[in-house]
């Protein structure tokens, strides 16, 4: 399998205005703009030839402060999405600070007989 450069998503600079909010973190704060690169979810053969295409193009380099992994994933069985945040920071004295976060939630809340428990549940405890 070859990598068509020209037809995946490149590694380009987005204005803030294309991401949510600015990101705080233990070393300090970004700014809404930055350089971004979106993975096929749908092919893992595509998704690794990108990244080694980008890291051997040197993508990270002396001037990078910080790189955020970002997904989403969803349990069927729990009928739960999660949302995921991995973050790799790398100080002006060297190292690498780590961190990640997990924010699971439900989008269909109250479903079934599960959902009208937790309807009772909310109204007499909360």
């Amino acid at each position: 399998y070859v990598l068509d450069v020209t037809r995946t998503p490149g590694f380009a600079y987005r204005e803030g205005g294309q991401w949510a909010t600015k990101t705080d973190s233990g070393m300090g704060s970004y700014a809404t703009g930055g350089y971004m690169l979106e993975l096929p979810s749908y092919n893992r053969t595509v998704a690794e030839l990108t990244l080694t295409d980008h890291k051997l193009n040197n993508w990270l380099d002396l001037a990078t402060r910080a790189v955020f992994i970002e997904a989403m994933v969803y349990n069927p069985n729990l009928r739960q999405f999660v949302s995921v945040r991995l973050t790799a920071e790398i100080p002006p004295f060297g190292g690498v600070w780590t961190s990640a976060s997990f924010q699971p939630f439900r989008l269909e809340r109250y479903i079934g007989a599960e959902g009208v428990a937790e309807i009772a549940a909310e109204i007499v405890f909360f």
